[in-house]
Order: C-alpha cells, then sequence, then structure tokens
C-alpha cells in the first residue's frame, strides 16, 4: 500500500538576507545539494530514458545518501533526481529506490519590511506578515511502511540545510558579497539555451498533483545548530545585528520553522 504525503514548510527569513541572494544559492544546485546532511557523494548524470519530456531536459544529478536506520545500523542509497530553476526559486523531483518519489519546489516569498504586502495563499496562516519566507513544498509518494521514515529524515535533513542557508547568509552580509550586483542570478545552471533563458526562468513543470492542502494545525520547531568556533571578529560588533546562533557562546538557534500539517492519501 503506498502512501501519499503533501505539506508545506514555512521559515521566516532575518531582516538581514537579500532575496536575490537566497534565490541564488537555491539556484545554485551542487551548493543545494552540498548543504544536505545527508548526501555524502554526487555527480552530473543524463537523464533517464524513460524521464518525463517536460523533465527531460533539465539538470540530473545522481546522489548517494547515507542513511542511519536504526543506532549502530546504516546504509547508503543511491537515486537520480532532476533540477529545475524557477524565477523566484527550484524545483526538484527524485526518483528513489522501492518506488519512493518525492517533488519538491523551494522559492522565497513575501515582501521587504515597510512594503505593502501581497495577498498571501489561502492555508498559508502561519505566513510572516513582514519581511521574506523560504517556502518548501513537498509532495512525497512512498510505501505506506516506511513513509513516516522517510517523512522524517527528510525534514530534519531540510532543517539543517536552511540554517546553513541562512549563516551563509549572513557570512556573505559581514565580507559585503550580498549586493544587488554581487547577488546577480545565474543563469548558467539553467536548461539549455535553445529553451531561452527567459523561459527557462518563468515556466513552472506542470505537475497536476503538486497541490497544498493544509490542516489548520501548526507547529513551531526551534532548529538547533552546532557552535561555531571561528566569529572572533563578532565580539566588536553590535549584537542586535548579530543572528543568535552566531552570537558568542551561543549554542542553538532561534529561527522557528513553521509546519503545516498536511494533506495524506493511502493507495493500496
Amino acid at each position: 500500500m503506498f502512501k501519499r504525503e503533501v505539506f508545506t514548510t514555512v521559515t521566516p527569513l532575518p531582516f538581514y538576507v537579500q532575496k536575490s541572494m537566497v534565490v541564488k544559492s537555491l539556484q545554485d544546485h551542487e551548493e543545494m545539494i552540498n548543504l544536505n546532511p545527508l548526501v555524502v557523494a554526487y555527480k552530473r548524470c543524463d537523464p533517464p530514458r524513460n524521464a518525463p519530456v517536460d523533465e527531460f531536459y533539465s539538470l540530473w544529478y545522481e546522489l548517494t545518501d547515507k542513511i542511519r536506520y536504526i543506532p549502530g545500523i546504516s546504509g547508503k542509497v543511491s537515486y537520480k533526481a532532476c533540477f529545475h530553476d524557477l524565477t523566484a526559486g527550484l524545483q526538484t523531483h527524485v526518483y528513489a529506490p522501492t518506488g519512493l518519489d518525492i517533488r519538491e519546489k523551494w522559492s522565497v516569498e513575501g515582501e521587504p519590511p515597510g512594503e505593502p504586502r501581497q495577498p498571501i495563499e489561502l492555508g498559508l496562516t502561519n505566513a510572516p506578515r513582514e519581511g521574506f519566507y523560504l517556502r518548501e513544498d513537498v509532495n512525497m509518494y512512498c510505501s505506506g511502511v516506511v513513509s513516516g521514515f522517510v517523512k522524517k529524515k527528510l525534514k530534519l535533513a531540510h532543517e539543517t540545510l536552511v540554517q546553513r542557508l541562512i549563516v551563509k547568509a549572513y557570512l556573505l552580509r559581514l565580507s559585503g558579497e550580498d549586493s544587488p550586483t554581487n547577488a546577480s542570478i545565474s543563469s548558467s545552471r539553467s536548461s539549455p539555451s535553445f529553451y531561452g533563458e527567459s523561459v527557462v526562468e518563468q515556466y513552472e513543470l506542470p505537475v497536476s498533483s503538486y497541490q497544498t492542502r493544509n490542516a489548520l494545525e501548526i507547529r513551531a520547531t526551534v532548529n538547533k545548530t552546532a557552535r561555531t568556533s571561528n566569529f572572533q571578529s563578532l565580539r566588536q560588533m553590535d549584537e542586535n545585528l548579530i543572528p543568535r546562533a552566531l552570537q558568542p557562546r551561543m549554542q542553538s538557534s532561534t529561527t522557528p520553522r513553521y509546519e503545516l500539517s498536511s494533506h495524506s492519501t493511502k493507495r493500496k
């Protein structure tokens, strides 16, 4: 019996994070892969012969994850995934063993502080009313026997990935590399040029089942990050401008990720 899980996670972004910088990071495929704590190896690959037409000309990677099943027992799993850039983020589709199918869409939404707020999609009741936020839509289809385990591993890995993105944004701010000029989005990793650059950035893979159905239950979680020891220069800066996770002597971050629990269906 297979089960489908559809859920959305919203992470408010600190005020110092520029939208263009986050979008640039999302569209740096190798960076996104390296930020995932589960991935131990990857390489570019050709699309499978049975790849859908709309995915065939995306960029494909073969990835290997190291999964800890129970304490003392772990293993490696290899799979293929396509990466497709969108105007405000990234779309991926994972084809893993045992019929596991994961479609994800990462996007940066919201407006800068002080700007008029655009209408928010129904169901995103916990989206911040001011500032930018990172939105992750997940549509997962797999065996009902392992769906809980896969969902847990996926969420934990992406919590770490998002926190690393935020820390990187802060380090770029310190180095002055997050200016609009330096944060311009590169199209070098888009699909082949015969599609036309503007087309690649604007169209979305037409997946009919890619929907977001949110329940009323909202659970806020606080992510923990490892202690960082090489930020001696931060002590001499205004601590009001420093993320709590990066302040000296702090051991955890306080960036909440709001998970909007979601729609599940089972199929025999």
